[in-house]
């Protein structure tokens, strides 16, 4: 019985042995899933191969025109491409390579998890051949100097037109100096405040221009103004042709056809005169010049004597000086004192009043 025993016990531990050892071995003897990983450098016009693949994976690394390589499941897969001398990377697109919509990335380098087999076109293209058109603007577009601005053009395509703008207080003058507007390049002046590039450039363009600064208008300060009356008086010394604007002490607005204007209804205080520009495009009115009219507010002191013979032609008005005017009723005109008092008047109601003066 001791016998028996001792064998069932190494029976035992035999088995235990061998089941432990079993287990990994059918693990080491599975095959792992495998997936292909295809790349193909592809021209977006022809499908030429213009550039190198590259592939990278837990199992190799690939690389040439078009590239084919394997990659173990759920495994981080890296690709990459490098364009030939003149052409440009557009991007990676999945199974179709004339498809924009297949993209899946556009960056050259793209790292992925392997979770099915897989072909990608490295898609590329040609990079224009262009042309710089280069335009300088002096007084443009807000700028406080010069104004820059380039645009590479596609050989035998058109720019994408330009326009630039006067900076305030200045224009685009009518015969405007453009320098470098050649090679099918042109400069259209659209008006005083805005000028266009535009054309199809067929070498380097380097254009440049100038707005140019609005000229304000000479302070109007050679005029002068003569009272005629109790609120009328002549506006003097005018350049004829010229328009002026008069505010304050009267108001009016006039283009003058001879050397002097009537002001009417004008009171006392500033008579403000303006020198208007004859193109607001190209210049500004001029600063007001002030002129003082004044008005006498002392009333003459005179007193009359009346007719004492019969013809009715002896009366008198007595302290009418030199400064000072009268009038007959009725009458349209005003006579000017000569001394002390006036003779010679004729019966009726009379008007002393100090003469207008410049």
């Amino acid at each position: 019985m001791g016998k028996l025993k001792k064998r069932t016990i190494s029976f035992t531990l035999a088995f235990i042995m061998l089941m432990t050892m079993l287990v990994p071995l059918t693990a080491l003897g599975e095959t792992p899933t495998t997936y292909a990983i295809n790349c193909v450098a592809h021209n977006i016009t022809d499908g030429t191969a213009v550039g190198t693949v590259y592939i990278e994976t837990d199992i190799d690394s690939y690389e040439g025109s078009a590239a084919f390589g394997e990659a173990t499941e759920n495994t981080s897969v890296t690709i990459n491409a490098v364009a030939n001398l003149g052409y440009e990377f557009v991007g990676w697109r999945k199974n179709v390579p004339s498809s924009p919509e297949a993209t899946i990335s556009t960056t050259p380098n793209y790292t992925f998890s392997a979770t099915e087999g897989v072909w990608l076109y490295a898609i590329f293209q040609k990079i224009p051949e262009t042309w710089t058109v280069t335009i300088s603007g002096l007084y443009v577009c807000g700028a406080d100097s010069n104004y820059k601005e380039e645009q590479k053009v596609e050989k035998g395509q058109a720019m994408t037109p330009v326009v630039f703008t006067a900076n305030e207080g200045y224009y685009f003058p009518e015969d405007l100096e453009v320098q470098g507007a050649d090679y099918g390049i042109t400069v259209t002046r659209d008006s005083y405040t805005q000028v266009t590039i535009s054309g199809t450039p067929t070498n380097y363009v380097n254009v440049g221009f100038a707005a140019k600064a609005k000229k304000k208008e000479e302070i109007p300060n050679q005029l002068y103004f003569e009272a005629t009356g109790a609120d009328t008086g002549n506006l003097c010394n005018l350049e004829i042709g010229v328009t002026y604007s008069v505010s304050g002490a009267a108001t009016a607005e006039f283009t003058a056809t001879e050397s002097m204007y009537v002001l009417t209804n004008v009171a006392k205080g500033s008579l403000n005169v303006v020198r208007k520009t004859r193109n607001l495009n190209t210049g500004f009115d001029s600063d007001a010049y002030a002129y003082t009219v004044g008005k006498q507010e002392t009333l003459p002191n005179c007193y009359s004597t009346n007719c004492t013979d019969a013809n009715n032609n002896n009366g008198q008005i007595w302290h009418v000086s030199i400064e000072m005017e009268y009038q007959k009723e009725g009458d349209s005109f005003w006579t000017a004192g000569t001394g002390d008092h006036v003779i010679g008047l004729t019966p009726g109601t009379y008007f002393v009043r100090y003469k207008a003066n410049s």
